[in-house]
């Protein structure tokens, strides 16, 4: 009989089918993971629709008692309230069989449907088979693997234990050793709990967080095997004993979910969880552990407990080790240099993870297990290898050499306080404007070990996602020495009248709590009326070269307010990406496609300001495919569906790249080998050849999969290299990064490409990073402002003291700062004080002290009170836990009451001149200082000499000062005679954005002008090709400006102004004609308005209106926009303007001045 609660739930539903299903299952009230999956596999039937989802979901608001155990009521909820796994389908080999998936929504495919059910329920969304090796093993290299199904296989042969584990090809031997050390000190950890086998040879494990929080997985029996031999090569279950190998697969598996090791790629596969530290013993047990060390002082990783156990004195910890593993507490071993027994065999081995199994009284020693297991060498003995599988060491043999892990239950989780403040938003009285976002600061009240939290968005009275996100849960991580997070939520602008409304911000201790522990509400009120029309100014009309960037400009014609627009980018012959190297610095990992897309990426006008730009970065390739296009599509709001306006982009073949198909390229490293190797913080170079000379040419060099992590254990960012015609060799170096992961000897690997038809580079060769033996310091960071007492007025330095404990040989940190209350940045431009990211800190060989100093920026708001920032040490760049950090507080400034203003409302300055700026404020009295910020309008960078928060200092008695801003002579005369930037003067370096003073227009006007001057008479002025400054005087003068960008000035007299071809004055290069008047005229006779006819056609009317929205409806349309005083034209097919006209002071047009 269906209890109560489970009738409710049937009553509830929709679907008949669904209740009849859910009333066979539910006669024990239960549903188990059979009954689930035969259920899923039912709904999944021709996708999903709204009415499915709403049951879907009303089915998950019973989960806390409808489900037969946890494991398969998170899997459910995995499936349909979503997780991070969910974003890609892997598909097990390589990167090429990843696809995106996608949680589940009303528009779900039946495929995919079917792909998170096999994902959940069956497993079989496998690992990437891709490993670089354990070399400390002696197995380095690249391996690819296939998959074959285990199906004899059995989960356990008389029980686990320590000796099951027989580390294979991957490099994840702290893994192995964390899972033979639980098997050995409390076998029901793994039987009991970790393992749960579903009798369909699939597999549920669980695992778990920072917090002590389950998560699940499930694996299938397949495995991973050499192409050769089809037998398995990871975690070998060489006895037919599957369950090492399912745990290391399912390891690799949640990562996708659960990021195991926080690192910057979470991605299902095995080589993203090669080379680690001790994490896995609290993330299979969920117990927390210390580390015990006599060579470093603040070693940690991100899951172990604050404070490590440290003495030089093995003596000083050795009974506790004792007792903690005489009670039952599970040990495991890094080691950083070698030990041999008497016969030369290793039995400690640096670079690697061993089991701590216990201690032997008698001989006073610590039995000690290698996870590379009695048959570590897969292909003899352990003669033939070299290695003791299992030994006893006395404490005072390895203290100095190697750490110690040790899980204790009396180390219990903390149990944080969590406090949400928001300073706008939280009423009526101080709601959010539309077009802003809500700014909140989530504040824990301890530093110590790693913590998670969850948030989701939930409307009130706002209307979801269409005034701001809504999302269920979202990881707030805080890491050691952190207790603050800052989030921002947009909010997005719309153009309809709503008043005040809300929406709820939540807050979870766990991803699958229903009620949060707490909630902020926040108010949203209407914002500004954008009345602008947009126009994208430079579409349709120029070709950009692949590899190079497309500045997209936009202009509005309502400047009286700060407004936000979208840009989305759509392909067409043109294949657009979002997997490329970092944007803007032509680094590249996908050669396949053409342009990096844009999704609906915001544009921000301030007040004033005109003209926006946008860069779009086209990706070079090596094919001849003549010209592709794209389209942008620009959205008045984020939430629009239809744009407001759109162009099209076309990128044409760079002939360099061609060039590149007529040599052959070789490529070679010093590194080669493992005996050529170099030392972790050396760099290999590699030298790249061609066999000829003649031409330019390019090849691309990209990063490829090796047991060595990019940007863990290397930096390498994808990128091109050109050789000029007369080279035929070029070198470049990587630089490899020293770390403290238990890994040994790694690989990495570089791919030469000169063609994008396959995914594989042409050449690709490695470089081999040895484990260097460091000295280990210690390191103490200390602030000049550690207490509030202490605090300093904003806008003033921070000086950070950093002490190692001696001195020795030179050594290098990474400084980090992290924000507490003040902030370093955020999505409106406000800061509190300086950023720094892995700032190197060299200590040389008899330093033993060195400082560093911080900046903190003042702002308009005085009523912060006293804020706090942090700053922590790496001792590596790989590290995820800093071994020292700190904390120093800045207080409220005295407001500067002084007025300041720019002596000119707009400059007008000649390329290649310097620009005269004078600041003047109010009075003297007292030394003050403001800030100036330069920003691109159709000038960009290559035109002047920008400005970043220069800061500009008034002494006592000033009241007025000077600065220069060089313009640049490029040399161009395509372009635009008049181009134009901004000038935006703050009182204070940490204002937000709309937060300045002053501001003020330069127009830079072109130094290539031809000056051509007519006479008293009747004049017929030709202008050149170029760039004219056409003067016709008195008389009836006949002008034809000819292409490039002009200005034409009839003066007196009833003048002519003639256009021969579109091309006299395109869209962005529109001539300007000066004091058009009553009695002259434009003559575009000669053009033909419609050139898909076969015949020469006239132009119509003009029509006219107050903005021209960028297009047209057919050929020979002409528009004139009364507010910009610019004509246009088209004359073919598509609907963008052909060219255009600019009017000095006419707001009117009639027809009579138009010979058409």
């Amino acid at each position: 009989m269906v209890s109560s609660v489970n009738s409710k739930l049937m009553n509830t539903l929709s679907s008949s089918a669904f209740k009849n299903q859910l009333s066979e299952y539910l006669t024990d009230d239960k549903l188990s993971f059979a009954e689930t999956k035969q259920f899923l596999n039912s709904v999944k039937k021709d996708g999903m629709t709204t009415a499915k989802l709403k049951d879907l979901n009303t089915i998950w608001s019973y989960n806390t008692s409808l489900f037969s155990d946890d494991y398969t009521k998170h899997i459910t909820g995995y499936f349909i309230t979503g997780c991070n796994a969910n974003s890609f389908w892997w598909g097990g080999l390589d990167q090429s069989g990843k696809s995106e998936l996608g949680n589940l929504s009303t528009t779900t495919p039946q495929s995919n449907l079917e792909k998170l059910i096999n994902k959940w329920f069956a497993g079989t969304d496998v690992p990437l088979a891709l490993v670089g090796g354990d070399t400390a093993a002696g197995i380095s290299g690249n391996f690819s693997f296939n998959y074959a199904p285990f199906s004899s296989g059995v989960l356990y042969k008389d029980g686990v234990s320590a000796s099951d584990v027989n580390q294979g090809s991957a490099g994840t031997c702290y893994f192995l050793a964390c899972l033979g050390a639980v098997a050995n000190a409390n076998p029901s950890y793994i039987t009991k709990d970790f393992i749960r086998d579903n009798g369909d040879d699939t597999y549920g494990f669980r695992f778990f967080n920072a917090n002590s929080e389950a998560y699940y997985v499930t694996v299938d029996k397949n495995l991973a095997i050499d192409k050769t031999t089809n037998q398995p090569v990871l975690a070998n279950p060489s006895n037919g004993e599957l369950w090492v190998a399912l745990a290391e697969k399912a390891y690799a598996q949640i990562n996708s979910q659960a990021n195991v090791l926080l690192r910057s790629q979470s991605d299902n596969s095995y080589q993203a969880i090669e080379g680690g530290m001790a994490d896995p013993l609290k993330q299979i047990t969920g117990l927390n552990y210390r580390y015990y060390c006599g060579y470093n002082e603040n070693i940690s990783d991100t899951f172990s407990y604050t404070g490590t156990k440290y003495s030089q004195d093995p003596k000083t910890y050795k009974n506790e080790i004792i007792s903690l593993l005489q009670n039952g507490s599970i040990g495991t071993l890094g080691v950083t240099e070698k030990i041999t027994d008497k016969n030369g065999n290793y039995e400690l081995f640096p670079g690697h993870a061993f089991m701590l199994l216990g201690y032997d009284a008698k001989t006073d020693t610590f039995k000690i297990r290698n996870p590379w297991g009695d048959r570590g060498d897969v292909n003899g003995t352990i003669a033939d290898y070299g290695y003791v599988p299992e030994f006893n060491l006395s404490i005072e043999s390895f203290w100095n050499i190697a750490d110690i892990q040790l899980t204790d239950v009396s180390l219990k989780n903390l149990n944080y306080n969590y406090t949400i403040k928001s300073d706008t938003g939280t009423s009526k009285n101080n709601a959010i404007s539309e077009g802003q976002a809500a700014y909140l600061s989530v504040q824990r009240d301890s530093p110590n070990m790693t913590s998670v939290i969850y948030y989701g968005i939930q409307p009130n009275s706002t209307k979801g996602p269409i005034d701001q996100p809504v999302f269920s849960k979202v990881a707030i991580d805080f890491m050691q020495g952190n207790t603050f997070q800052h989030l921002a939520v947009p909010i997005y602008t719309d153009s309809i009248k709503e008043g005040i409304e809300s929406f709820d911000v939540n807050f979870y201790k766990s991803f699958f709590d229903a009620t949060p522990f707490t909630k902020t509400t926040l108010f949203v009120k209407d914002g500004l009326v954008d009345k602008s029309i947009y126009v994208l100014t430079n579409v349709d009309s120029e070709v950009v070269k692949e590899g190079q960037v497309f500045t997209l400009k936009i202009e509005r014609s309502d400047t009286s307010i700060a407004s936000t627009v979208y840009i989305d980018t759509v392909d067409q012959t043109a294949t657009g990406t979002d997997v490329a190297g970092e944007v803007g610095s032509g680094n590249y990992t996908v050669f396949d496609s053409d342009y990096i897309k844009l999704h609906k990426t915001p544009v921000d006008f301030k007040v004033g300001q005109k003209t926006a730009t946008i860069d779009i970065h086209t990706i070079p390739d090596f094919k001849t495919e003549g010209t592709e296009t794209f389209s942008v599509n620009l959205y008045k709001y984020f939430t629009d569906i239809n744009a407001s306006t759109n162009g099209v982009v076309q990128i044409a073949d760079d002939a360099t790249l061609q060039a590149t198909s007529s040599y052959h390229y070789s490529m070679t490293s010093d590194a080669a080998s493992e005996n050529t190797g170099k030392g972790e913080g050396d760099s290999i170079t590699f030298t790249v050849k061609r066999d000829g000379t003649g031409t330019e040419s390019s090849i691309f060099l990209t990063s490829e999969i090796g047991s060595a992590v990019e940007g863990v254990d290397y930096l390498f960012k994808s990128t091109e290299l050109k050789f000029s015609s007369d080279q035929d060799t070029l070198t470049f170096s990587v630089e490899t990064l020293p770390d403290n992961l238990l890994e040994a000897t790694e690989l990495l690997n570089i791919g030469l490409r000169t063609s994008s038809a396959t995914g594989s580079p042409d050449v690709k060769v490695s470089g081999y990073i040895k484990n260097v033996d460091e000295t280990f310091y210690n390191y103490v960071i200390t602030s000049s402002a550690v207490t509030s007492d202490l605090s300093v007025e904003e806008g003033s330095d921070i000086v950070f003291t950093i002490t190692r404990d001696k001195s020795g040989t030179e050594s290098t940190i990474y400084v980090h700062t992290f924000d507490g209350l003040a902030i370093s940045e955020s999505d409106n431009g406000a800061c509190d004080y300086e950023n720094i990211y892995e700032q190197e800190v060299t200590f040389l060989a008899n330093e033993t002290t060195k400082t560093i100093v911080v900046k903190t920026y003042a702002d308009s708001n005085t009523i912060e009170g006293v804020e706090d920032l942090n700053v922590g040490i790496y001792n590596f760049k790989s590290d995820t836990t800093y071994s020292s950090y700190t904390r120093a507080y800045i207080h409220d400034i005295i407001p500067d009451n002084y007025s300041y203003s720019l002596d000119e409302e707009e400059y007008d300055v000649i390329q290649g001149d310097p620009l005269t700026v004078t600041i003047t404020r109010s009075s003297n009295g007292t030394p003050s200082s403001v800030f100036l910020w330069t920003d691109t309008g159709m000038a960009t960078e290559e035109d002047f000499q920008g400005v970043d928060g220069l800061q500009i200092d008034f002494g006592a008695d000033e009241t007025s000062k000077t600065i220069v801003i060089d313009t640049l002579d490029d040399a161009l005369t395509d372009e635009q005679i008049y181009e134009d930037f901004g000038l935006y003067l703050y009182k204070y370096y940490g204002d937000d954005d709309d937060g300045y003073i002053a501001s003020s227009d330069v127009w830079i006007m072109s130094n290539a002008v031809h000056e051509i001057d007519g006479s008293d008479e009747n004049d017929t002025l030709i202008g050149t090709d170029m760039q004219d400054d056409i003067y016709g005087l008195e008389g009836d003068d006949k002008i034809v400006g000819g292409a490039g960008q002009d200005i034409m000035t009839g003066d007196e007299g009833n003048d002519i102004f003639i256009f021969t071809s579109v091309d006299d004055s395109l869209p962005d290069l529109a001539d300007i004609l000066v004091d058009f008047t009553k009695g002259d005229k434009i003559d575009l006779s000669a053009i033909d308005a419609n050139i898909t006819t076969s015949k020469d056609d006239e132009f119509s009317k003009p029509t006219m209106g107050a903005q021209f929205s960028g297009k047209f409806t057919k050929p020979g349309q002409l528009f004139f926009d009364t507010t910009d005083e610019i004509l246009y034209g088209n004359v073919d097919a598509d609907s963008g303007a052909d060219f255009a006209i600019e009017f000095i002071g006419i707001t009117k047009l009639i027809a009579s001045s138009l010979v058409l």
